[in-house]
């Protein structure tokens, strides 16, 4: 695949969760390549920076998106925000742009007040996807439920959508 795409931009979208990291790859305005979710145990930075950096090999993205991790209202802990650098780290090493968008940015491509719950976003994503992401969207989440594992990979696309969407 050639790097430098003119016509088909290749962006590599990811979301930071406490289970690992959700990603997705999509390749020119809306085709959706590769979508999944890396779970992390032990430690998890170091694996999820080197799942990154298979990915990176494997599609060779014009571009890694990810939600800004260091916002003052993400409300990230600190593990999560060193992950966030670190995979940035990765990209900017492999010469891939980046791009930190903001959590509202995100929302906004969706919903025009950005008020979407991640439930309510993952519905969305799986309206524009139904056939390769409709079987893995979760119920929505009740108040004493943890948050589904899936909600990163669905996370992870709007990003990607998100940043299409900006004409970036």
């Amino acid at each position: 695949m050639n790097r430098n795409r003119v016509n088909n931009p290749v962006v590599l979208a990811v979301a930071l969760s406490t289970w690992g990291v959700g990603f997705a790859v999509i390749e020119g305005k809306d085709m959706l390549v590769d979508w999944g979710m890396t779970a992390t145990k032990g430690d998890k930075n170091a694996l999820a920076a080197f799942e990154i950096e298979k990915l990176i090999a494997q599609y060779r993205p014009s571009v890694f998106v990810m939600e800004d991790a260091h916002a003052k209202d993400s409300g990230r802990s600190q593990r999560i925000r060193s992950l966030a650098k670190r995979l940035c780290a990765v990209a900017v090493r492999a010469n891939v742009q980046t791009a930190i968008m903001p959590r509202q940015e995100i929302r906004k491509s969706f919903f025009p007040d950005g008020s979407a719950t991640k439930d309510a976003l993952a519905a969305a994503v799986a309206d524009i996807f139904p056939e390769e992401l409709g079987r893995l969207l979760p119920r929505k989440r009740q108040a004493w439920m943890n948050e589904h594992f899936n909600l990163a990979v669905f996370e992870a696309v709007a990003a990607a959508l998100a940043f299409r969407r900006a004409g970036k």
